[in-house]
This record gives C-alpha cells, structure tokens and sequence, in this order.
C-alpha cells in the first residue's frame, strides 16, 4: 500500500462527536463479547497524528494516541475508499497471525471520522485445530 502522510487535526462538529462517543460503546461492547481473542480498536480518523482513540483486549502492543494506520489514512484521502475491508490476513508485531476487518465509519456529509477495527488472534485457534486433527 502506498506510504501517505498524516493530514492535520480537523475540528469535529456534535454530529461526528456524538458518533465517536457512539463508536467508544460498541468498541467495548463487541470487547466484551470476543475477549480476550479479539483486539478492538477505535481510531479517529479526524486526528490521524493521534488516531487511536480506544483499544480493547490489547493484542498488537498499540496504545491509545498512536497514529492512524496506512488503512486509515487512504480513507482519509478517499471518501470512496471501501466502507468495509473484511478478513483481510494480518500480523501483530510479534510475528503472531492475525484476520482483522476495518469498518469504516462517515459522516452525514459522507467522509469518513473514524473506523472501527477488529483484529483476532489466530494462534488459539491453529492450535485448537492442530490438537482436532491429532484427535
């Protein structure tokens, strides 16, 4: 994916602040229900320099005011980027295999301000599967 360089800061509105606000219950809500094999994370793709706005059951190491990811940044440059990129293959930093889904999340004037993102530890299940298959 093309290298994209963060836009500054945009001064949100009530609509998008009350969407992110949203956003932060169904985080932890889907956190809850898919812990602890599931990181949730929750970018706000109006601050890309400090995109991460909320992260749940940590998998990747990421913190809360990191900045956006690659993924983020081509929504930011593109309204018409895909709402919903699903079971795309990943990887933490550790080397452990992850399937994640980004859902992009827009505005009443269509562009985008945040996205939500799940990424889920495949190393339980690969195991799970290993010990079936020796069964």
């Amino acid at each position: 994916m093309k290298k994209h360089a963060a836009p500054a800061a945009t001064a949100r509105n009530a609509e998008q602040v009350l969407l992110l606000e949203q956003l932060k219950q169904v985080a932890d809500g889907l956190a809850r229900t898919f812990a602890p094999f599931c990181e949730v994370v929750l970018h706000d793709l109006l601050a890309p320099e400090h995109a991460v706005l909320a992260i749940h059951n940590n998998l990747s190491g990421r913190a809360v005011g990191q900045p956006a990811t690659e993924l983020g940044l081509a929504r930011i440059l593109d309204p018409g980027f895909a709402q919903v990129v699903a079971n795309y293959p990943n990887k933490f930093a550790d080397g452990r295999q992850a399937k994640s889904t980004s859902i992009g999340i827009k505005d009443g004037d269509g562009n985008y301000i945040a996205a939500l993102c799940l990424n889920v530890d495949l190393t339980l299940f690969q195991s799970f599967q290993s010990a079936m298959n020796q069964f």
